[in-house]
């Protein structure tokens, strides 16, 4: 019986830990295929965007031209979020409140190439100012003219020449990138790795506790 009891509460502590590890792995996985897609992909210069039908993912690296305009004062496209305090009140969250991500044109060494949507996501912000004077406290993080910036999109062949529909505006390079998506993704690797591990012993103890119970002999 005492046994029982112990293989009962073994249970209820695993069994939470290794779903909450399940979750994090699957609602992080996002992280860990981006950054398989990325190291397919090498920076291409303008000579050889040319080169290439259309439709092909591709990526570059260069600085935002002098053609974006100042929206917020020197970021020419950003991401607002409100400073909150989280639930337990020990924690800050930022909670996205607007985006601001018009159209751009990417300098490179050899020619130039503009982005032709506005929904491409922001990472890696190279640079941010925080609204403390009235109201709630917003961070904008973005970049502003002249930031180096690695862009991940799709290659659209126009009338007007050649266009990159952007998945992804990163500071920094490819190499940056890819080192900020490897923390990201390292972590549902590891936490899927722990929820099986947890899994396995748990029913590895289940096991030995009701095989011992069946052959103790009788009192």
């Amino acid at each position: 019986m005492r046994r029982t009891r112990m293989l009962a509460v073994a249970f209820a502590l695993m069994l939470p830990a290794a779903v909450i590890l399940a979750v994090i792995a699957f609602t992080n996985r996002g992280a860990t295929q981006e950054a398989s897609r990325v190291r397919q992909l090498q920076p291409l210069t303008f000579a050889q965007l040319q080169s290439l039908p259309g439709g092909d993912a591709v990526l570059i690296e260069g600085r935002i031209s002098p053609r974006a305009s100042a929206q917020l004062r020197s970021l020419v496209t950003y991401v607002a979020e409100e400073r909150r305090i989280d639930n337990d009140l020990t924690s800050v969250v930022y909670h996205e409140l607007d985006r601001f991500t018009p159209p751009l044109v990417i300098d490179l060494p050899d020619g130039e190439v503009p982005l032709i949507n506005s929904t491409y996501d922001i990472r890696n912000p190279s640079a941010s100012w925080l609204n403390t004077v009235e109201g709630a406290i917003v961070r904008y993080s973005g970049f502003e003219v002249g930031s180096p910036v690695v862009v991940i999109g799709t290659l659209i062949r126009t009338n007007d020449g050649i266009k990159i529909a952007a998945d992804v505006v990163s500071g920094g390079t490819r190499a940056d990138y890819l080192a900020a998506q490897g923390g990201a993704a390292a972590l549902p690797a590891l936490a899927g790795i722990l929820a099986v591990a947890l899994a396995v012993f748990g029913l590895a103890l289940a096991y030995l506790t009701l095989r011992r119970t069946r052959t103790a002999p009788a009192q």
